[in-house]
């Protein structure tokens, strides 16, 4: 899990968020399945929404790069 925290608004729906969480899995390949988050993971992460957290799962360093300048507002 990575956390990113900064204060700022989300989007037009300017709506205030605390930081940022990326889980972090496998991507799927031709011999293995994508990696999945557990039945913990899952509580924590919606433990972490409901205090004003945004939290996404990323397979690939693009995808977290990609929510992380979504997230700080470069794209």
């Amino acid at each position: 899990m990575l956390p990113i925290v900064t204060r700022h608004y989300i989007d037009s729906a300017k709506i205030l968020c605390c930081g940022l969480v990326i889980e972090m899995k496998r991507p799927k390949t031709a011999n293995q399945k994508a990696g999945a988050t557990s039945d913990e993971q899952d509580e924590w992460l919606a433990h972490l929404t409901s205090q004003g957290y945004k939290c996404v799962v990323c397979y690939t360093c693009i995808e977290a790069r990609d929510e992380i300048l979504k997230y700080l507002g470069k794209i």
